[in-house]
Formats: C-alpha cells, sequence, structure tokens
C-alpha cells in the first residue's frame, strides 16, 4: 500500500520518486532506481528479485522491511540503519555492514538461505540476529557483539571470529568456524559434539 492507502504495482515503481517516507510498499525485479539514495526512510516494504549491487545509500534506514531473491553485492551504505528485516535467499559479496551507523540495532535481523562472501561485519552490534542454513564465508567478524544469537546450520568457512561476544549463542549444525575461546568470550555458547572438537584442541582435549 502506498501513503495514500492505494495499492503500488510491484513491478512498475521507481525507488527515487517515492518520497523521504515509503510505507507498506513492494518492489519488484522491474522496479527502476538511480543507484544512489539518500535519506529516505522504508518501513514494511517488501523488496523481490531486485540487483542492488554497488548502489549508494547514504543516511537511509529499513525497519521491518524484507528482501526476497536479492543481490545486494558491493552495495555501500554509510550511515544507514536496518531493524527488524529478513532476507531470504539474498546474496551479498563484498558488501560491508561495518559502514551502518552504530545504533544500527533497533531490532533484530533475520537472514535465512543467505550467502555472505567477503563482507565486513568487524565491530557491528548483531546480538540476538538469526542466521539460518546461510553461507558465511571469508567474511570478517572481528569485534562483533553476537550475544543471543542464532547461527544454525551455517558455514563459517575461512570466517575467523576473534575479539567476539558469543554469550549464549547458539550455534548447532554449523560448520567450518575457526573459533578461539581464548580470543572471545564464550560463556553459554552452545554448538554440536563436531564443533566442540575443535573448540577444545587448543587446550589439548580431546573428545572420546
Amino acid at each position: 500500500m502506498s501513503q495514500d492507502g492505494t495499492t503500488q504495482d510491484r513491478t512498475a515503481l521507481d525507488l527515487t520518486s517515492m518520497g523521504e517516507y515509503v510505507r507498506d510498499t513492494e518492489f519488484g525485479p522491474d522496479t527502476t532506481c538511480e543507484q544512489r539514495l539518500v535519506s529516505v526512510e522504508f518501513e514494511g516494504c517488501t523488496f523481490s528479485g531486485i540487483v542492488f549491487d554497488e548502489f549508494v545509500l547514504r543516511q537511509c534506514s529499513f525497519r521491518d522491511c524484507r528482501f526476497e531473491d536479492c543481490s545486494l553485492s558491493g552495495m555501500t551504505w554509510p550511515d544507514c540503519s536496518i531493524g527488524g528485516c529478513t532476507f531470504v535467499g539474498c546474496r551479498f559479496v563484498g558488501t560491508s555492514f561495518s559502514q551502518l551507523a552504530a545504533s544500527v540495532v533497533i531490532d533484530p535481523c533475520t537472514f535465512d538461505r543467505c550467502r555472505l562472501h567477503l563482507c565486513s561485519l568487524s565491530g557491528r552490534d548483531m546480538s540476538r540476529w538469526v542466521f539460518t542454513d546461510c553461507a558465511i564465508i571469508e567474511c570478517d567478524l572481528d569485534d562483533c557483539d553476537l550475544r543471543q544469537a542464532s547461527l544454525r546450520d551455517c558455514d563459517l568457512r575461512k570466517t575467523a571470529i576473534r575479539g567476539c561476544d558469543l554469550r549464549e549463542v547458539e550455534m548447532p549444525g554449523t560448520t567450518g568456524m575457526q573459533l578461539d575461546p581464548r580470543e572471545n568470550r564464550v560463556r553459554g555458547l552452545l554448538v554440536d559434539e563436531s564443533a566442540a572438537a575443535s573448540l577444545l584442541a587448543p587446550f589439548g582435549i580431546r573428545l572420546g
């Protein structure tokens, strides 16, 4: 729905002509947009099948939005904020989450079946974020706050985790993690048996 209560055509919208506040609007694959947006607030919107590669979003906010099968590779979003957003089947390659505003987390975000490759999430507050069946490969997760987050059935190959707060994090079924308990806060961390063996290795402990 648009701001005047009328239903918007999902495939015939121009992001750059929607104004400074956009609510409850669906954007489809044929949505048009310049590769730069500044100071636009989106709330309750759905973005489906849109290629945001190399876009520049500056001082924009996304609240309770849903992204389905979108590509957000190489996108830059300095001083943007996201809260309560859901990403399903989305692709992020070389995307920097570290550019987001310091108050990025209004509500936790959810990632389902997404691929994150060579992304920077360093220093982000991602407490209570949820990642399910995601590939998080060769990403930078240094110094993140992941308290009470969930990373279930994820692939963390070549992603080193250092200086992170992992208290009460749930990671069952997650593989490939490079995690030294001595370099992170891990009280209450939940992992399965195969991951537990690698966590105990730095202490010379083996599972029988």
